[in-house]
């Protein structure tokens, strides 16, 4: 498993939603993006969604889709 984590990729984008529609128009095929999208972005806060998303998303089935996690929701994308 493989992780890239950059902070500074929402900076070039306007907002988080707008960021998220995109990345499918960028990079067409991936192994799954995960945006993390918090009121409060922490440590603490970041582990826990990563950790939400190992516990309950088969991670085998979400190859070209983009994951945003918000603070009390998320949303999968299906470019198909």
């Amino acid at each position: 498993m493989k992780f890239l984590v950059d902070e500074n990729i929402p900076k070039a984008s306007s907002s988080i939603k707008d960021f998220f529609h995109t990345i499918p128009f960028q990079y067409q095929s991936h192994h799954g993006i995960i945006v993390i999208a918090l009121n409060q972005p922490n440590r603490t806060n970041i582990t826990q969604k990563l950790k939400w998303v190992l516990d309950n998303i088969d991670l085998d089935t979400i190859k070209n889709k983009v994951i945003l996690l918000r603070d009390n929701s998320y949303t999968i994308s299906n470019p198909e």
